[in-house]
C-alpha cells in the first residue's frame, strides 16, 4: 500500500461492467485519474449538495482524457452521465478504496 497521494492511473470505460477498468481492457478514451489527498478530499465537504460534491471530486482527481488536458476542462463541462458516475466512481476508490 502506497501510503502518498498522487498516484496517476489511467482508465478506459467497460460499457457491460458500466465502470472505468485499467487502460487496455476497455473501449474509447483514455482517463487519467489522480488518487486525492486527504486535505483535497476534504474540499467535498464545503458544499451540501451532492453535484457540487462530485464537480469537486473529478476536478481535483481528472488528470487529462487522452492525454488533454483540454479534453478532461471540457468533460467537466459536459459530462455524458454514464461516464461522469464512472469517473466520479473510480477517482472515489482509487482515493478511499486503496
Amino acid at each position: 500500500m502506497d501510503i502518498f497521494a498522487g498516484a496517476i492511473t489511467r482508465y478506459q470505460y467497460d460499457r457491460d461492467a458500466g465502470a472505468l477498468v485499467a487502460e487496455g481492457k476497455g473501449a474509447g478514451p483514455v482517463f487519467a485519474l489522480r488518487t486525492l489527498n486527504y486535505f483535497e478530499s476534504q474540499q467535498l465537504y464545503t458544499s451540501d449538495d451532492p453535484i457540487e460534491q462530485m464537480r469537486t471530486l473529478i476536478t481535483l482527481g481528472l488528470v487529462d482524457i487522452d492525454g488533454e488536458a483540454d479534453k478532461a476542462s471540457a468533460f467537466i463541462e459536459n459530462p455524458r452521465v454514464s461516464l461522469w458516475v464512472a469517473v466520479f466512481d473510480a477517482i472515489k476508490m482509487d482515493s478511499w478504496g486503496n
